[in-house]
């Protein structure tokens, strides 16, 4: 058994074992690190995971789009979307 699938076995026994019956809310910002957290959460603990993406309206042209594409449709990930552009950027007026 190759060394990455060897971690990877155990880490979900880790997180299974660590959880139990619990539901997780992940934060996810569309980078490699949040989104291997995701695959390895719901290959772990399925249903019970549940990601956020906090769209603030400074993400990259497009990139919430794929985020929701990539995690929910490619990975089957449980992913809500804020959409807290407006909010955040009225908040940034006259802010320098």
């Amino acid at each position: 058994m190759p060394l990455q699938d060897a971690f990877v076995d155990i880490e979900i026994k880790r997180i299974k074992d660590l959880v139990g019956t619990a539901q997780v809310i992940g934060a996810v910002s569309g980078g490699v690190d949040s989104t291997i957290a995701s695959v390895l959460m719901k290959a772990a603990i399925g249903d019970q995971y549940h990601a956020v993406l906090v769209n603030n309206g400074l993400m990259r042209l497009g990139e919430c789009e794929q985020v929701k594409k990539d995690l929910r449709d490619g990975l089957g990930v449980d992913l809500y979307v804020a959409e807290k552009t407006e909010l955040f950027l009225s908040r940034l007026a006259g802010v320098s």
